[in-house]
């Protein structure tokens, strides 16, 4: 036996078992990452960032329970799962954008009055306490489906498919009542 084939034979004896449900994901992966890849290059300016974005539509294929909803035809399947990744991809871009000229303006405001930026003087400090009063009495006075949904979602962090399963309702349930206590909140706090 020469050295090649031990070697060959000794790395299928050292690959941990492949399921089924692995080898599906890698035949699809297989036959459509030149077409996700094709898709993915509209959108994104670097090979890294193809590899990233396809990597990442892999890995969230691999971590569902099940892929046999995409026997027949995945590739729709996969590129609304590769759009919707390079869209919430700008997104985080956008918010960090925002985020940080927000703290550049807030610096040049702080330089502004010596040093001091406006988010930490007193009013505004008297201002976030009277507001969180404010958000306090609306959250009490909401009944307590809406005001249950409201703090699993928004206090406890929990997601909306989370806050359904605890409180025994459809995940479009607990939106319309997070919905309506943020705009409960939101109207309040208007008010002053």
């Amino acid at each position: 036996m020469n050295f090649l084939n031990k070697l060959a034979r000794t790395e299928k004896e050292l690959a941990p078992p492949v399921s089924a449900e692995q080898a599906r994901i890698h035949k699809i992966y297989e036959e459509h990452n030149a077409a996700l890849r094709r898709f993915a290059s509209r959108y994104l300016r670097t090979e890294g960032e193809i590899s990233d974005i396809i990597q990442d539509v892999f890995a969230r294929l691999s971590g569902m329970d099940s892929i046999q909803h995409l026997e027949a035809d995945p590739l729709p399947y996969l590129i609304t799962m590769t759009r919707n990744m390079i869209r919430d991809g700008y997104r985080k871009v956008a918010v960090r954008d925002r985020y940080e000229e927000a703290v550049k303006r807030d610096q040049k405001s702080g330089e502004a009055l010596g040093g001091f930026s406006d988010l930490q003087t007193p009013e505004r400090i008297i201002e976030g306490r009277q507001q969180l009063v404010i958000i306090v009495s609306c959250v009490k006075k909401m009944p307590p489906d809406i005001q249950q949904a409201f703090l699993l979602s928004r206090v406890k962090n929990m997601t909306y498919k989370e806050v359904a399963q605890k409180m025994g309702v459809s995940e479009r349930t607990v939106l319309r009542h997070v919905a309506q206590a943020v705009s409960v909140i939101k109207s309040r706090l208007e008010q002053g």
